[in-house]
C-alpha cells in the first residue's frame, strides 16, 4: 500500500483511506441530522401545549415532583401517590423525570412538552444505532 494514511476494520480486516473514512463519517452524520431535525418537526407543535388529561394529577397536584426529599417515595409509591391517587402502576422514572423538569421548569409546561420531544429524538437515535 502507499504512504497513504489508512486504517483496518478490526471486524473484517479491510483497510480503509483516510478519505473513505470521512464518506463514512459524513454518511453516518446525515441520517443523525434527519433524525433530530424529523423530531423536532414532528412534534415542534406540541411545545405551547396547555396540561392535559392525567397531568393535573401527575404534575400540577404531586407533591412528591416539589423537591428531591421525596426521592424513595417515587421509587416505592404508585405513579400517582404524590396527589393521593391510585393508578395501579409503578412509573418512577416517568416520575423522577416530572421532579427533574419541576426543578428546572416549575410548571410552566413547555418545559416538560421540550423534555418529552428530546426523549423522543434519544429514543429514535438509540433505534437507529441498534
Amino acid at each position: 500500500m502507499t504512504g497513504l494514511p489508512y486504517y483496518i476494520n478490526m471486524q473484517t480486516g479491510h483497510r480503509f483511506l483516510e478519505m473513505e473514512k470521512q464518506k463514512l463519517a459524513g454518511a453516518l452524520f446525515i441520517p443523525i441530522v434527519l433524525i433530530i431535525a424529523s423530531g423536532f418537526t414532528v412534534y415542534l407543535n406540541c411545545l405551547p401545549g396547555e396540561f392535559i388529561w392525567d397531568d393535573t394529577q401527575l404534575i400540577q397536584n404531586n407533591a412528591y415532583i416539589r423537591g428531591f426529599s421525596h426521592l424513595k417515595n417515587i421509587f416505592t409509591e404508585d405513579v400517582g401517590a404524590g396527589s393521593a391517587t391510585i393508578y395501579g402502576f409503578y412509573r418512577p422514572l416517568q416520575i423522577f423525570t416530572y421532579l427533574v423538569d419541576y426543578s428546572i421548569w416549575g410548571l410552566n409546561p413547555v418545559g416538560y412538552h421540550l423534555t418529552n420531544v428530546i426523549l423522543h429524538i434519544l429514543a429514535a437515535l438509540a433505534l437507529y444505532w441498534l
